[in-house]
């Protein structure tokens, strides 16, 4: 009897120890958020934490990423969305995620045009603004740059592909097409 009070004691006592502080040792996942907005250099001496900032419409959010170079060419001056958790203590926006988004401007200059090929077997319609470029059985679409960089493009290709049904062949004798 006296072994089960001990035991009973011993389970009361260390049960109780630092249950309260369970709860605070528990660390919610981060809440991952997206912002749209585009992407400026920071000055060195402004009243925001971080390197970068993310000007949206009607306001202003500073931005930090130790995995991604905010200051490449692709990102500052452009309309993107961010990725990440904002984190409070700091008062800034950690990026984990970035892409360029690209607005499609509709434009009266621009119009579509058909592109009819027999040889293909194709008929597509593009921007007039693209390039075209047709060699043999592989066609080229390329995109205007907005930079003079690498261009977008579409290719379309035919391979030749000869089939011949086992039930065609001549040196095939398969009474029954089922075996």
């Amino acid at each position: 009897m006296k072994k089960i009070l001990v035991f009973l004691f011993a389970v009361l006592a260390l049960g109780g120890c630092g249950s309260g502080d369970i709860e605070n040792m528990l660390v919610d996942e981060p809440r991952l958020e997206t912002f749209r907005g585009v992407v400026e250099s920071q000055d060195d001496f402004d009243e925001y934490s971080g390197t970068h900032l993310l000007r949206m419409e009607d306001e202003v959010l500073p931005l930090r990423s130790l995995s991604l170079n905010l200051s490449n060419k692709k990102y500052l001056g452009a309309n993107v969305e961010v990725m990440g958790v904002y984190v409070e203590d700091e008062a800034v926006f950690e990026v984990t995620g970035i892409s360029v988004k690209r607005a499609v401007e509709e434009s009266d200059s621009v119009g579509m045009v058909e592109f009819v090929s027999e040889n293909l077997g194709l008929k597509i319609n593009y921007y007039s603004d693209w390039e075209l470029d047709e060699n043999g059985n592989l066609l080229t679409f390329r995109a205007p740059s907005l930079d003079g960089s690498f261009a977008d493009q579409i290719e379309i290709s035919m391979s030749p592909y000869d089939f011949v049904s086992e039930l065609e062949d001549p040196e095939n004798d398969l009474a029954d097409p089922l075996e």
